[in-house]
Formats: structure tokens, sequence, C-alpha cells
């Protein structure tokens, strides 16, 4: 039965008429521990202390002064079963009620509870006050080994306990304290600020009618502090956006909204857990639950605090040392941080198993156990990873280079953790996981140090072998003076007498690495080429049935003979330029053409300058 209003201000008065009596004689000095050296000493230190400690809380003396006593007072039960989240407020409950228990239950006389002496002669390792399953039990390891305490099932029981006898009449004793309980559960924390407290106190009998286990009043004020905690953090979350985003050009280490966001949330619920522990003094369930949800909530806020934190630390390492965002280097040790977050935040959510006492031990077994499963079912995605610092180590590619991998071409924009993004040269961007683009056949063009000029040059049968030698010559020649048009090796071969022309392969390097500058390269040369081959009276196959009904556009014989002519010269003076020419001609002819051509306006330009 729930104790109402009107019970519980008369139990209130009747604790404190019992308390204003008089303070008990006090048992120990204030470092001396409790006696718990068998189940008599243990017993009496509960009491005694306990009641000295609430003596000392009604008489409105300081909280250090009471909490020695309580101190004592807990040093008789075996906590170890509470857990660590709400240890110091729950151990405090408890003891209310252990003292509830005590004294509604008929206690053996002194004599018959077992003391020091009858301890070390009968070897007593555990004694169990009579006709109930209250159990001091000596302990037999850690630092409380030896002494006997309340055992740590005893201890997490009692809830079970105090609702069996709560409705039970308090025995009158020398440390019965009546209406305890109610006084502690009913009334407002010592955090509590003393108007709150005064104001609390003169509330109507309805504010402290139970629900749940808590009073009303309790539970509205939990109400307006989620009303107020929640809408903070959010407005928290987007001050810190907003601010990053006015900061967007600023260094990195500058950029100081979402931490310092994620800092004010991270007080704002140690703020909170402490408003459900001290000031309210929430108790039972609803101080599991309140104690719950903030310790979860501060580790939540923890791990985005790591992960923001972890994020801005590569983002200012990368711009410290000046590297290009979306450079390959740039990519790599924004990733490693990131990945220095995921095992922080993974680190905080082993830490808060540990903390709210989720077994960590038997969760890691199990992760063990379905590993092979989880592995089996990340493998893609596990692959995938590998495969990108394979990337990120072999680097057969940079952010921003052009590649041909496959049968597609593109340029890259990003390589992440699981696959790599490529612009295409219709502009759409290519996903590739990257255990896929990493065995594939790569091509970097943006890493040739020069392009490669190599057609094939066909002309007619028609050609007769003077001509071929003086287009071979001329041509040689000029891609030897060209400016752009590395020397060695630049070369031109009669290579094949094809089924319908003259074949002449080219092969030269172009001295440049920008695609759309070796485009204009070729395009002057393909009109040298064009020129020599035109200058020389020659024709160029084509892939046609050529019947000839006249004379009319034949080869030029006046300029073939021209030729043959020029070639004899070459002959006769020993300057004939097969199979090439001699060095010191090279050496004449490297750079001697222009380039840009005459008439282009870049060629305005070098001879204004």
């Amino acid at each position: 039965m729930s104790a109402t209003p009107r019970l519980w201000l008369i139990a209130l008065a009747a604790l404190l008429g019992l308390l204003l009596a008089g303070p008990a004689p006090a048992q120990d000095g204030p470092l001396s521990p409790p006696d718990t050296s068998s189940p008599r000493a243990t017993l009496k230190s509960f009491l005694h202390n306990f009641h000295e400690a609430t003596r000392r809380w009604y008489h409105g003396e300081t909280a250090t002064l009471a909490e020695v006593p309580l101190g004592r007072a807990l040093s008789a039960l075996d906590l170890s079963g509470v857990p660590e989240a709400n240890r110091a407020e729950r151990s405090v409950e408890l003891a209310f009620q252990l003292q509830g228990i005590l004294q509604r239950i008929e206690l053996p006389p002194e004599d018959q509870i077992p003391d020091a002496a009858a301890v070390a002669e009968s070897g007593i390792t555990s004694w169990r006050i009579p006709d109930t399953e209250l159990v001091i039990t000596r302990q037999e390891e850690g630092p409380m080994a030896d002494r006997f305490l309340f055992s740590k099932e005893t201890v997490t029981s009692l809830p079970i306990f105090f609702g069996r006898v709560h409705d039970l009449p308090v025995l009158p004793g020398e440390m019965a304290i009546p209406g305890a309980y109610d006084a502690f559960r009913l009334g407002p924390g010592p955090g509590m600020p003393a108007v709150l407290a005064d104001w609390i106190k003169r509330l109507p009998p309805s504010a402290y009618r139970l629900v749940l286990g808590e009073p009303v009043w309790k539970w509205l004020a939990l109400l307006a502090i989620l009303l107020v905690a929640l809408p903070a953090v959010a407005l928290l979350s987007w001050l810190g956006l907003r601010l990053d985003r006015r900061l967007s050009e600023a260094p990195p280490l500058l950029q100081l909204g979402q931490p310092l966001a994620a800092l004010a949330s991270l007080l704002l619920t140690l703020w909170l857990n402490y408003l459900a522990g001290e000031p309210l003094r929430l108790t039972g369930q609803a101080l599991i639950g309140a104690t719950v949800v903030t310790e979860f909530a501060f580790f939540a806020v923890a791990a985005w605090l790591v992960f923001v934190l972890t994020n801005r630390a590569g983002a200012a390492i990368v711009h410290a040392q000046h590297r290009r965002p979306r450079s390959i280097d740039a990519q790599l040790i924004r990733l490693s941080f990131r990945l220095l977050g995921i095992f922080g935040i993974l680190y905080i959510a082993v830490h808060a198993a540990d903390k709210l006492g989720i077994p960590v031990g038997p969760l890691l077994a199990g992760i063990g156990v379905t590993g092979l499963a989880i592995a089996l079912a990340v493998r893609p995605t596990m692959e995938n990873v590998i495969a990108g610092f394979m990337l990120f180590a072999d680097r057969p590619v940079r952010i921003g280079e052009f590649c041909q991998f496959g049968d597609k071409m593109g340029t890259v924009e990003e390589i992440g953790l699981r696959s790599t993004r490529i612009r295409g040269l219709d502009r759409t961007v290519i996903t590739v996981p990257n255990a896929d683009f990493s065995q594939m056949q790569i091509v970097n063009f943006t890493r040739r140090d020069q392009m490669l000029f190599n057609p094939t040059i066909a002309l007619s049968y028609e050609t007769t072998t003077d001509q071929l030698r003086y287009i071979l010559a001329r041509i040689r020649e000029m891609l030897i003076r060209h400016p752009r048009v590395t020397p060695d090796p630049a070369r031109i071969r009669f290579a094949n007498c094809g089924r319908g022309s003259l074949e002449l392969d080219i092969f030269a390097h172009v001295a440049s690495t920008d695609y759309g500058e070796y485009l204009g390269v070729r395009e002057d040369l393909n009109f040298r080429i064009k020129d020599i081959v035109e200058e020389a009276g020659a024709r160029f196959a084509v892939p046609i049935q050529l019947v000839r009904w006249s004379r009319d556009g034949g080869p030029d014989e006046a300029r073939i003979q021209e030729i043959h002519d020029e070639v004899e010269k070459w002959r006769m003076g020993k300057r004939l330029p097969f199979p090439d020419f001699a060095e010191h001609e090279r050496h004449a002819l490297a750079d001697t053409l222009p380039f840009p051509p005459e008439g282009s306006a870049s060629y305005r330009r070098q001879d204004a300058g």
C-alpha cells in the first residue's frame, strides 16, 4: 500500500520528534573504520551509524558530518551487485530499505548473534537473521576480505524484501526511525536549493501522491527538465552547424562550432545526471531508468565529440601541411583519422556497456562465436576497405588524375573507404568498388612525361621510289626541327607495302603532358606532313578503285622530275638521309621550325615579345 501525503507528514513529524529528542552517543572516531569482524558487530555498526547519519541530516548539520556515519553504515553492505552507473545514489536508498526492514522484524537477542569470539571458535562464515532471508557473509577475497557484510544477494534483493514488510508497523527500539524511508523517498535531496526545497514542502498533498513509486512533483520536475534539455541540445547542435558554415573558409582549428556544441551537450548530460540523483533524489526503478538514460546520452554525446574532434584533427593536419584538399595524401590523412574516430567510438561503446552493467565478457564471447558469420557477411565490405588502403599505399592514381580502367576513362575525384568515384568523359560520376578497381588494369594518362605521335601515312602506289625518299627525308627533318617533338626517338620509316598503299610509320614523342596542348601539336604536325606530301607531288592512298579516263588530274610529271633531281643531288653529295641524318645535321636542324606557326595568335604574341 502506497503511503499517502498525510501519512507521510505524520511519519515525518514522528521522525523529527524522535531525532530531536537528543543525539545518540558517538561510537567511533571520525577516521576509525566500522567494526565488521563478526555478524553481531556488522549489524550493530550498520544500525548505529545509519541512525547517527539520519540524526545529523535532520538536525541540520553539515552534509560532510552526515556522510561520515553514512559511509560507515554503507561499509556493512556488499555493494558489488549494484551497477556502478548509479551506485552512489542507489546505495543510500538500499541502506534506507535495510533499516526499514530491520526496524519492522524481531531481531534476536544480542547474545544470540555470533560475535568475534564465536567466529574464531566455530569458524562461522555466514549467519542469517532468523526467519528472514537477510544473510551476513564473510568476504573471502578482495579489499573487504575477512569482513562480515550483508551479502551481495541480500543487498540486491532489499527492494523486494522491503516491499513485503513496508505495511508492517515499526517496532519500538533505540534505533527505530519511523517514516525514514518515506521521508527519504518523498522529499527533495540535499542538493536542492533551500528556496526550492521550502517551496516543495509547501506543495499541496496531491503533489506527494505516489505514481509508479515516485511523488507527482518529481515526475512534473522531470518533465520540466526534459522540456528544457531536449530543445537545448537541438539548439546547441544548430548553432554549432551554423557557426561552422560561417567559418568554412577559416582554418579547421578555428571551426569550433560543432566541438563546442558537443562539449556543451556533454556538460548538460552530466548536469541532468546530477539533478536525478541529488536535488530530485529519485529512487527505485525511476532512479535506475533516469541514470541509464542520462548515462546513455552522455556516452552518445561523447562519441559525437570524439568523432568531430578526430575529423577536425585530420583536416587541421592537411591544412598545416599545405596539401591539396583532394590529393591522395589528404584523403589518406582524413581516412586515418576517421578510422581513429570509429575506434574511439567503439571503445566508448564498450566502456558504456560496462558502466551500465551490461556484461562485456559474454558480449565479446558472443561476438567471437558469431565472428565467422559476421566476417562472411561483411567480406565484400572488408575487401573494399583493404583494397582502399592498397590504393592509398600503391598509388596507381591520385585525386584529379585522368585514367583508363577497363573500357572507361575519366578523372579520379575521390578514393573513399569503400569505393572510388571517377568523373567520366560524359561528366557522369562512375562509382567503382575498391576491390574491383584495384584489380583492373589502370592506365594513368596524367603521369605521362611525353605523348606518343604514331600515325601511319598511306601513299598511293603511283609514288616513285625517289618521291618516297624525298618525303621520308623531309618528314624526318621536320620532326627533328620541330621544337615540341623530342629528337630521340623521332623517326619515320617505309614500313610496309600494303594491299592498297605504301605505308610510312611515324614514331615520335611530343614534349607535353597536357592532352589539349598535345592535340594542337599533333594538328600542326599533320598539316606539315600533308604539305610535304603535296610538295613532293605524291598522293595519299584512298580505299577506292580509281578508273582514269584521261590524264587530267594525274601526277605532275614535271614536279616528279624535280624531286628525282633533288634526291640525286643528295646522293651525289653523300647527303642521302638514309637510314638517318648525320649527327651534325640533326644538331643543326633541331628546334628550327617556328611553333606555333606564323599567322597564329600565339605566334604574334611571341613576335611582339
